[in-house]
């Protein structure tokens, strides 16, 4: 009954009994809070295994042991568990208030920055107690002295603090915000942090570009991820006067439909914007749908732009001025007779005597034409006016399943023909010719193909053999 009676036994037992107690039902916590996976996961841990035995060390030195609250070590005990449970309290309060904060909530929208601040501002106010109730030291004269030695800091550090003070602004305005596509002055980049004295943002060559707060209060900033991510892509082109603005639009109207990345919603705008000294000039926007897509689509948008004029006859002038002679002699170009010479020794035209006469026939209608990689040159399903011959490069011969699957059959090569399926029979083509790589084909008019073959009849054996092939190629695709 004397040891019951003493002023010590009732902490003693206390903690022998509450310490277990809590530990277990923090351990619980710590477990379900884990499974579920929520943000206070590390002050939980903090709590159990460093803030309650510190405090248990605390309380059988202070209350047990019976030191009294003067002692050095009492109070460094009582330092240290004060300043976890400022720790955790901050922690939890930052993964309840704004870690688990709604989406579109104003606590989720808040800046990293002023968070910041908010915590920082907490953890001086809870360690300004401790200083005072733990070590009776006189915070007013302390924070006075802070005060004095802040202005004088002020005007050493003021660039720096006016870094500090801009970023607070363009935070709390929020004219961007991380993982935003944004054009700071002549930068350009996605944005990856806004920090105490800077934004950075990654440019779209890789590189880390750091931009401080008053730099930033100084520019435009143009956020194209605002109100959406689709970016606008311009482009000037010219064409020679000879050709009508109907046509040239729609030439180019077909280049942006079969060029991935122009979006068709919303839809491109084409432009008649001058008259030249030497070309019809055209302004072309289209849409893409991010801006860090735009240098890609627009390279491959003029690109094709280029490939397709030339197919189409359509010619983009020098800026100079071009003389033209006619000394009465028809002036027939060369390169597709040229092209045939070339292509007399392979499969489709090997036992053929193609004499001059010949050859000036042919190259009566043939067509040289360009195509650049991925352009596709037959569309499967539709009807393919001329028999193509492959002079340079490569193509890939593929067909789109009843699921829509795309199934490569054939890569042509030099000397390869194609489109013979409306040639002999006058059906659809069963299967699409896309470019791999730079094309140059020559194609050759049904009619043309039509007469030699009346004079060449072993010429349509071969073809058909050849339809034949790639008519049994595609039907085993589709059983696959």
């Amino acid at each position: 009954m004397g040891i019951i009676e003493q002023s010590w036994f009732g902490w003693a037992l206390a903690i022998v009994i509450g310490f277990p107690l809590a530990a277990a039902l923090l351990g619980e916590l710590l477990g379900v809070v884990e499974k579920r996976k929520f943000s206070i996961v590390t002050s939980l841990w903090y709590t159990l295994n460093i803030l309650l035995p510190v405090t248990a060390f605390f309380l059988i030195f202070r209350y047990v042991v019976g030191t009294g609250p003067e002692n050095t070590g009492n109070r460094l005990l009582l330092t240290i568990a004060l300043v976890l449970v400022i720790y955790v309290v901050v922690a939890i309060f930052n993964a309840l208030f704004f870690g688990a904060a709604p989406t579109e909530s104003w606590r989720a929208r808040t800046p990293k920055l002023l968070r910041d601040i908010i915590l920082g501002l907490m953890v001086v106010v809870g360690g300004g107690i401790v200083a005072s109730q733990v070590w009776d030291q006189n915070v007013a004269g302390i924070f006075t002295a802070l005060g004095v030695g802040s202005v004088i800091l002020g005007f050493a550090l003021q660039e720096t603090l006016g870094n500090i003070m801009l970023g607070l602004s363009v935070l709390m305005e929020r004219p961007f915000a991380e993982g935003d596509w944004v054009e700071i002055g002549s930068r350009e980049g996605e944005v990856q942090e806004i920090n105490w004295r800077a934004v950075r943002i990654r440019s779209r060559g890789g590189d880390m570009v750091v931009i401080p707060h008053s730099t930033v209060a100084k520019e435009v900033i143009i956020n194209n991820s605002r109100p959406d991510s689709i970016d606008w892509v311009g482009i000037d082109v010219g064409f020679a006067y000879g050709f009508p603005p109907n046509r040239v639009k729609q030439m180019i109207r077909d280049v942006l439909a079969s060029t991935d990345g122009a979006l068709q919603e919303p839809g491109p705008s084409i432009l008649l914007d001058s008259y030249g000294d030497s070309s019809v000039n055209y302004k072309v926007w289209f849409a893409v749908a991010h801006p860090r897509l735009k240098f890609g689509v627009r390279d491959r948008v003029m690109t094709r732009i280029w490939y397709a004029a030339q197919r189409s006859g359509i010619e983009i002038p020098f800026p100079i001025r071009t003389v033209y002679t006619f000394d009465g002699k028809e002036n027939t170009p060369n390169r597709e007779r040229e092209a045939l010479s070339g292509l007399a020794s392979t499969t489709l035209f090997s036992g053929l005597s193609l004499d001059a006469a010949a050859l000036d026939q042919w190259v009566r209608d043939a067509k040289l034409q360009h195509y650049s990689s991925g352009e596709t040159v037959v569309e499967q399903g539709s009807q393919v006016p001329y028999l193509y011959v492959v002079v340079a490069g490569a193509a890939k011969l593929s067909c789109k399943l009843a699921d829509h699957r795309i199934v490569e059959l054939y890569q042509l090569e030099r000397g390869d023909f194609f489109g013979e399926t409306t040639l002999l029979s006058g059906a659809d083509s069963p299967y699409s010719v896309a470019a791999h790589g730079d094309l140059e084909i020559l194609s050759l008019a049904v009619a043309d193909v039509r007469r030699l073959i009346e004079s060449k009849p072993s010429l349509a054996i071969e073809v058909g053999q050849i339809m034949d092939i790639r008519r049994k190629a595609v039907a085993a695709a589709g059983n696959r």
